[in-house]
């Protein structure tokens, strides 16, 4: 996390009441929750692309340097053809780091803001930290707006061990748009990271466009596994088509509870 406590001082002030200071405190520490860590040191290379991809290459990749980058509005342009399937999945790893840093600092702010006080010493503490909120609201849109485009790069190349391939919320979207491949299907058996079927938000339409790729990633891999003469490719193989039968009932068994005979409107709630 990368909330951080302000302890602020006034050197011959007056001590405040306890509980004034203790309020005042709390609500800096939730106006400051990602000031230090995006403070401008340093950050003059970072919109060098050459340089993030090199620290995403050397796992030196930084959640406070990302904050830099969204709070200057500085985040970098990428294309799929500039970056590789590893470098993809760093980024997207990180930013979204960054992207739920953003959102706990929202949350501890908007907490300390509904906590309102009388009291009139808290009136600037109380403007700052809705200036900062606004801000904060701001950097997490910026990055999440760029993990999106980082996982439909990673889509685009074809990334198969990458987040785009196991992130429930895109597999939802691809089902819901009938972009789903069996390659992905079959990657998430192999690496057991099969999506949740329990998942609310995956919706009837969603569910069943998940069942149909995923019986014919089953039927590719058994025709994969007979095809193939080394043992332990086979053994592979089989431990995948097992995690996808053990999808598929369960797949199965939500569809006939929640979606038999139910028109899915919304595609999104079941």
């Amino acid at each position: 996390m990368l909330c951080s406590l302000l302890t602020v001082t006034a050197v011959g002030s007056v001590q405040p009441k306890t509980h004034c200071f203790n309020r005042r405190t709390a609500l800096l520490a939730s106006a400051a929750a990602v000031l230090k860590s995006a403070a401008p040191a340093g950050a003059e290379d970072d919109d060098i692309l050459d340089g993030i991809v090199e620290r995403a290459q050397s796992g030196q990749l930084s959640i406070a340097k990302v904050m830099v980058r969204a709070r200057q509005n500085s985040l970098v342009e990428l294309s799929s053809d500039s970056l590789s399937c590893e470098v993809l999945d760093s980024l997207v790893r990180v930013d979204q780091g960054a992207c739920d840093s953003a959102a706990s600092s929202i949350k501890t702010l908007q907490g300390a803001l509904r906590r309102r006080s009388a009291d009139p010493a808290l009136e600037l503490e109380q403007a700052q930290a809705k200036v900062e909120l606004q801000t904060l609201q701001t950097i997490k849109k910026r990055i999440d707006k760029q993990v999106t485009r980082l996982v439909s790069l990673e889509e685009e190349k074809g990334c198969l061990d990458a987040v785009a391939t196991y992130d429930a919320g895109t597999v939802a979207q691809r089902a819901r748009l009938g972009r789903l491949t069996t390659d992905r299907a079959v990657q998430r058996a192999r690496s057991n990271q099969l999506v949740s079927v329990e998942d609310a938000k995956l919706g009837c339409s969603a569910l069943d466009a998940l069942r149909a790729v995923d019986r014919r990633a089953l039927m590719e891999m058994q025709r994969a596994r007979a095809a193939s003469d080394e043992s332990a490719a086979a053994d592979e193989l089989l431990r995948a088509e097992e995690n996808m039968r053990a999808q598929l009932t369960k797949a199965d068994t939500r569809f006939a509870n929640f979606c038999e005979g139910v028109i899915d409107l919304t595609a999104g709630v079941l």
